[in-house]
């Protein structure tokens, strides 16, 4: 009898140990199903200035991290065309996001490479005059109109310097002024400003009445103003805020033309070869949510895309400059290359 107990209480302990055991294995075994859940990353693919610790990217990869449990992998691949062209000649190179695609590249984008259909519900949100993409994959996430950004002297006033129309920048220039552009070979804002002096119909000796510098990049093309080699740079409206929010500047202003402005529209979209396709739309959609686009505006230095945000803080005391339409886009994308050649001649003579 009394073995009999022995064998019950041993069978009892052996029993509950063994529950004990398979219980913490089920529950560890459940936890790191979970964990490899939240292990999942998505690459988003980008210019310096989005990307780089000084920009927005960094935190808001953090924030989707926190919100998503899905890490966010920043690179930086350059100007948006040379992204593009780098994802057409490597096709091994994946994304799941690309961000800094605007209404200029979008028609080669969409040549050159697949993407993933969008979300309807994403363009729903966005400003009526930043669906400039039609039927293409891409959801604008900010935006800025473009201009010429100078240093004030003690002749100018308080605000910007205004003109009738861009043909009077060139006229109002007699010393030669010179200018800082991105090259428009390998940067859209050059292709930016050849579509303002097309769509304006400026004759070649107008275009010549500039001293050019051109640069392979923007952040070249603005450093080079900023260090004083050239008198003006073709840059954002919003480039101004930078020096008077983050260098207590402000000397730096910009050129107001009554007729219009060309403007940048920086878009996202999901490439078609992309791992993580449907967190990737999550985090487009996460761009658009208004504390991230009030957070881009402040660290961007851009206007927000978003319907109902309108500008705060030191960007509230930009004018609501009148923008350019892109309705002769294609048109001056079938003659780009013919554009660009007699420009480039035309600048260096």
């Amino acid at each position: 009898m009394k073995h009999s107990k022995w064998v019950i209480l041993v069978s009892c302990i052996t029993i509950g140990v063994g529950a004990i055991v398979f219980g913490y294995f089920t529950v560890q075994g459940l936890k790191i199903d979970h964990e490899s859940l939240k292990g999942k990353k998505i690459k988003v693919l980008s210019y310096p200035a989005f990307v780089s610790s000084y920009g927005p990217g960094p935190e808001l990869a953090k924030r989707f991290q926190q919100k998503t449990g899905v890490a966010v992998e920043l690179v930086n691949a350059g100007d948006p065309a040379l992204i593009i062209n780098k994802l057409r000649m490597d096709s091994a190179l994946w994304a799941d996001v690309i961000i800094g695609i605007d209404q200029m590249l979008a028609p080669s984008a969409v040549e050159k490479l697949e993407w993933k259909p969008l979300s309807a519900q994403l363009n729903s949100v966005v400003k009526e005059h930043l669906l400039v993409f039609g039927e293409m994959p891409f959801v604008a996430i900010d935006w800025s109109p473009l201009t010429v950004i100078f240093r004030k002297d003690a002749k100018d006033g308080e605000g910007p310097r205004k003109l009738a129309k861009f043909e009077d920048y060139f006229k109002s220039n007699p010393e030669k002024v010179k200018l800082s552009l991105p090259d428009p070979r390998a940067s859209v804002l050059g292709r930016q400003w050849l579509y303002w002096t097309k769509h304006r119909g400026l004759s070649a000796d107008q275009i010549k009445s500039i001293d050019y510098t051109l640069a392979s990049s923007w952040s070249q093309s603005y450093g080079l103003f900023k260090k004083g080699s050239v008198d003006h740079s073709f840059s954002f409206l919003t480039s101004v805020v930078f020096h008077w929010m983050r260098e207590k500047d402000r000397s730096y202003s910009f050129y107001e033309f009554a007729e219009g402005h060309p403007m940048q529209v920086d878009a996202a979209g999901v490439l078609g070869r992309c791992q993580e396709c449907d967190k990737a739309q999550e985090f487009i959609a996460f761009l658009l949510e208004p504390g991230n686009q009030a957070y881009m505006m402040q660290n961007n230095f851009m206007l927000p895309a978003r319907k109902g945000l309108e500008s705060s803080g030191l960007f509230s005391e930009l004018p609501k400059l009148k923008v350019l339409s892109y309705e002769r886009l294609p048109k001056f994308n079938e003659e780009i290359d013919s554009i660009q050649s007699n420009f480039l001649q035309q600048a260096s003579e």
